[in-house]
């Protein structure tokens, strides 16, 4: 089986002034065409400074497209010039890895690549039109726009258990027009843990899942349950990241998952 490792990173980051925990690479980033391998997309990880000494970048975008990636390479390696696997997983900030029948070049070009979003409808998941959901508003419309929002908190203070922090957002769409918006990334650096999980707002019927982007875990997904959400704790760590992602429901299916995101010297419970 041909694997092709697509790595992708983006020197512009090193402008960008770090969030504590949710500085998240939007998932647009991570397309193409045809079967897809692991997808790695690299970021500074906090107290990384860009050099003082870098040169103006070139005016032609291919001359400045391949300094930033020299830069972006020289900073990550040191002085040594070697990158060891604690310091790759310091950068890393967003992992995917497909399941196999994705990454088989003998696919069948015709099949669907988002079919185990387009599972039957009443299957699973959750329902708008559920009882429970009946007082939840319909998420906005997902887009860029609406990731850029989502990248900062939506309050701060917030109690969760003994303790308190920032109220942050994650919006999933389904849909075939909505491909690069099923998964939105939760990251964790070591001193951050994300609780109190709630669904802020939901359309359609969605089905969706919790998974640990490093090693492809299932953290939770809704045939787990209501309580099992609700009382959902992630560590955070070094390259800690974490995909929501959509995995069934209906083509108008979209929901808005929050939770806390709180210094881990405090409580969660």
């Amino acid at each position: 089986m041909l694997v092709r490792l697509c790595l992708l990173a983006c020197f512009t980051f090193f402008m960008a002034v770090p969030a504590l925990a949710q500085n998240d690479p939007p998932p647009e980033m991570m397309t193409g065409d045809g079967p897809h391998g692991p997808e790695v997309v690299l970021g500074p990880p906090e107290g990384v400074e860009p050099p003082e000494d870098m040169p103006p970048m070139p005016e032609d975008p291919e001359a400045a497209h391949e300094m930033g990636i020299e830069i972006f390479f020289g900073v990550m390696s040191g002085d040594d010039g070697m990158v060891d696997l604690d310091e790759f997983k310091a950068w890393v900030r967003h992992f995917h890895m497909p399941p196999p029948d994705m990454m088989d070049p003998n696919m069948d070009p015709n099949m669907d690549p988002n079919m185990d979003r387009n599972m039957d409808p009443n299957m699973g998941g959750l329902h708008a039109d559920d009882p429970e959901f009946a007082d939840l508003p319909s998420p906005p419309a997902c887009s860029a726009d609406l990731q850029a929002t989502e990248m900062g908190p939506q309050d701060e203070g917030v109690p969760c258990g003994e303790g308190e922090g920032n109220l942050i957002f994650r919006t999933i769409c389904n849909g075939d027009d909505m491909a690069g918006f099923s998964m939105a990334a939760i990251t964790l650096p070591e001193d951050r843990g994300a609780g109190c999980f709630g669904i802020e707002a939901l359309s359609g019927h969605i089905d969706f899942q919790i998974m640990s982007a490093m090693d492809g875990s299932l953290v939770w997904d809704t045939s787990m349950g209501k309580d099992a959400y609700q009382n959902l704790h992630l560590e955070g760590g070094p390259g800690a990241v974490y995909h929501v992602q959509a995995t069934g429901g209906s083509p108008d299916g979209s929901v808005t998952v929050s939770f806390i995101d709180v210094n881990t010297t405090g409580m969660m419970e």
